[in-house]
């Protein structure tokens, strides 16, 4: 792949590959383990931005069809054309906390589990980066954005300890970014209707740091 033709997004357009593509199994030789280690090392450490497709292909390193071998090449491809790419870290900037989350609600065509991610800044610098599986199947997006709120509320505490530790500047309320209405309503809004009672009552740890002027 080292002549191929750069590409511009790591995910090729179209259906995810899913374990049904696995029917189709490649014709040709191809070390799907090898490839998911290499580009794991890659996000882990610098390209946050290859992290979807790594987590959608690490379901198949074993078993895997035509499709996910697209995949895997077109991520190569896209690769290929960002080879400069990586975190830039600037300084003079307030060293405070900010917490993105997000979620695709029910996006594994297998298990309906939704895709939950995050990112940490400080100083408006990327610094921590996480996408997983939800462990259970949220009946709502509502349900799958809270599920992120969550991890990203948790993920905070122990970012917050480590910098402060490090002679970081104590915070004030961090601020968390959700594109939820309903999320940022049920994660600060103490009464609840009926409608939302299918959300479990483990998730709202979120309210209590909101209550508590951690967290806006």
């Amino acid at each position: 792949m080292t002549d191929c033709k750069p590409m511009e997004s790591p995910c090729l357009s179209g259906p995810a590959p899913t374990k049904t593509d696995c029917d189709t199994p490649y014709d040709g030789t191809w070390d799907m383990m090898g490839f998911v280690g290499h580009g794991t090392y890659l996000q882990m450490c610098t390209r946050p931005d290859i992290l979807l497709v790594m987590k959608l292909l690490s379901r198949f390193t074993v078993t895997f069809g035509n499709l996910h071998v697209l995949w895997a090449k077109h991520l190569l491809r896209y690769l290929k054309g960002t080879i400069n790419l990586g975190l830039t870290y600037r300084s003079g900037f307030p060293l405070y906390l900010q917490i993105f989350t997000d979620a695709s609600h029910a996006s594994c065509v297998d298990t309906r589990r939704s895709i939950l991610s995050l990112v940490v800044k400080l100083g408006g610098n990327t610094i921590y980066w996480k996408s997983c599986f939800s462990k259970i199947v949220s009946h709502s997006s509502t349900e799958s954005e809270l599920l992120a709120l969550d991890m990203g509320a948790t993920i905070f505490e122990g970012i917050r300890w480590l910098t402060q530790s490090m002679g970081g500047p104590f915070q004030g309320p961090v601020q968390i970014f959700v594109d939820n209405t309903s999320t940022i309503t049920i994660s600060t809004n103490p009464i609840q209707a009926g409608r939302n009672l299918h959300v479990h009552a483990r998730y709202f740890y979120v309210r209590d740091l909101v209550y508590g002027g951690e967290v806006i």
